[in-house]
């Protein structure tokens, strides 16, 4: 990916960047072994506490399961 991505770059783009999730141990392994770099820390939106939601309403005909 990193190659392809490469390859279509603009001339005055110096970076590729790419996501990981902090868990994800094995992807960032392989990562530094291709020579990336650690660049930040994005937020975790990953999760949401559900207990303080309004209840849905949804029209008639449609649910949610």
């Amino acid at each position: 990916a990193a190659d392809t991505t490469t390859r279509h770059m603009e001339d005055d783009e110096e970076y590729v960047l790419t996501d990981l999730f902090e868990t994800d141990t094995t992807r960032g392994r392989l990562l530094n072994e291709l020579g990336f770099a650690f660049f930040r820390v994005w937020d975790d939106v990953n999760t949401r506490d559900l207990t303080d939601l309004p209840p849905v309403v949804v029209p008639e005909g449609f649910t949610v399961r």
